[in-house]
């Protein structure tokens, strides 16, 4: 008879509601992991799995389990494929590629879900087509959705004429979709929202919400509660002059909550949502969790160098490309 594994997931983190602290998160001291329990992975969320022997035991616990305030979810696994393991390692290692795999279905599932069938058979790409460029796309052959609001364009044809509309997963060619892009410590609080006056920056935003017709410019998807956020895309020239390093203002994208996440990888992990983001890394790049770790790994050794560095701003694309100037008389300035 094989053994029965109740994996459970425990707030680690609890919100940080002083206003002083920077932090948003704090570790949540009331949580204290039951006996003989083993950590499986590390987020906001603790996993653990414990091991019973009958299922009547393992349906106790759990149920005296999903009581506790700190416990957020609790299932039984007992898989064919590890009933008969005697290394209690190969357990914990089945259920945490489990839950990998699982993640990852998800981000499957969900850019599915933007692949609408209309008047063919075949799954159809979401566009990001402007309304000003509404014409054009019809001209060319796409096919409009009234209920969804936007243009598609079927998944097995030719993409040639729409290629400047097509999300980055879509396009053909070699280059990763989407990477973390983790900003240094001196640049945490520099971006355009402070840079700007209120009204320009929601200006600038909204500009590039409706360029992309609300979808997200990587994956194409639009997230639950809202569909796009505003992400800015800025550049690091590491070795300006002796004394400092620039970062240039290189421009602004539309990417959906889930895409966005993996840009801010350094933050995501800090509110638990790690995983998730590290699933949809691994599908939209079409990489193993190998050699999306080591691209997440190769990140944090880029940021804790540029952490150490003095850095000037420049912020010419944003007055050439976009029209609008920051606040200061000049376009580059020292950041303290």
């Amino acid at each position: 008879m094989g053994n029965y594994f109740l994996l459970y997931k425990a707030k680690l983190y609890q919100k940080n509601l002083s206003k002083t602290n920077k932090s948003p998160n704090t570790l949540n001291s009331n949580f204290k992991a039951p006996q003989d329990s083993h950590h499986i992975s590390n987020a906001r969320h603790l996993t653990h799995s414990v091991t019973y022997h009958t299922a009547a035991e393992a349906r106790e616990n759990m149920q005296k389990w999903k009581k506790d305030p700190d416990i957020i979810c609790v299932k039984i696994f007992i898989p064919d494929s590890i009933k008969d393991k005697t290394n209690e390692e190969d357990v914990w290692d089945y259920l945490a590629d489990l839950e990998k795999k699982e993640l990852t279905k998800q981000i499957k599932e969900e850019i599915k879900l933007s692949q609408r069938n209309f008047t063919t058979n075949e799954s159809m790409i979401p566009l990001c087509v402007s309304f000003e460029e509404k014409d054009l796309a019809k001209q060319v052959g796409c096919t409009w959705d009234w209920k969804n609001k936007t243009w598609f364009w079927p998944l097995k044809k030719e993409r040639n004429s729409v290629a400047k509309w097509l999300p980055k997963f879509y396009q053909d060619n070699d280059q990763p979709c989407i990477l973390p892009r983790l900003v240094p410590q001196p640049l945490w609080y520099l971006n355009l929202r402070s840079l700007l006056e209120k009204s320009e920056w929601d200006d600038l935003r909204k500009k590039v919400y409706k360029k992309a017709n609300y979808r997200c410019t990587i994956c194409g998807c639009q997230g639950d509660k809202w569909p796009v956020e505003c992400d800015e895309i800025w550049s690091y020239e590491d070795n300006h002059s002796e004394t400092h390093s620039m970062v240039h203002f290189a421009g602004l994208q539309a990417l959906c909550p889930g895409c966005h996440q993996i840009c801010h990888f350094g933050k995501t992990m800090a509110t638990g949502a790690g995983e998730t983001a590290m699933a949809r890394m691994m599908f939209l790049n079409n990489w193993t969790h190998e050699e999306a770790q080591k691209t997440v790994d190769h990140a944090f050794k880029e940021w804790e160098a540029r952490s150490s560095k003095q850095w000037l701003l420049n912020t010419d694309i944003l007055e050439n490309d976009y029209g609008v100037a920051i606040k200061e008389s000049s376009s580059l300035k020292q950041v303290s």
